[in-house]
């Protein structure tokens, strides 16, 4: 068994790692096989999971199964929200709000919204569309590491009570600002 990734989703043989994700639409004949956007949704599930519980995010306790059950979209949600406090770069010797990397996670939440979910509910989407909600997720993705080192905002030893940072310290979050 392989764990999906984007990798995965993008190769000519997608069909033989997720044999139900790629099968014909019915109504497309012989037209190339059609992409669920479900499956980037799914990765992204399971991505943000631990970008949450690295950043401390913070959530309103839901009872039972409800808690494991939450999405990219709740995950993305609060993220976004948070990070106007949160997500910081160095700006000489300031700390800045990072926009640029909020409107990258804001532009994945919007195309997972749209066409993950619709993906959820049997909705096919042709390359050109799948390619750009791939894109995005992992443009939002790379979002959380720094453009100077690599790392991901969370790497680093240096973290504290206050905020983690990646290895080069250019890039950081503050905990519980949001």
């Amino acid at each position: 068994m392989h764990r999906i990734s984007f990798a995965i989703l993008r190769s000519e043989n997608a069909a033989s790692y997720l044999p139900n994700a790629l099968s014909p639409h019915p109504l497309q004949g012989t037209t190339p096989q059609p992409w669920r956007g479900n499956d980037a949704r799914k990765i992204m599930d399971v991505e943000l999971v631990t970008v949450a519980q690295k950043l401390e995010l913070r959530f309103p306790y839901l009872r039972g199964e409800k808690n494991d059950q939450r999405m990219a979209h709740d995950f993305l949600e609060r993220l976004i929200g948070d990070g106007s406090k949160c997500l910081q770069k160095k700006d000489g010797d300031k700390w800045i709000c990072d926009t640029g990397r909020l409107a990258l996670l804001e532009k994945a939440d919007g195309l997972l919204l749209s066409w993950g979910n619709r993906g959820s509910h049997s909705f096919d989407l042709v390359r050109p569309e799948a390619t750009k909600l791939i894109d995005s997720c992992e443009q939002a993705l790379e979002a959380l590491k720094c453009s100077g080192c690599g790392k991901p905002l969370w790497f680093a030893d240096a973290a504290g009570a206050e905020w983690v940072q990646c290895q080069c310290g250019e890039l950081r979050w503050r905990y519980g600002k949001g």
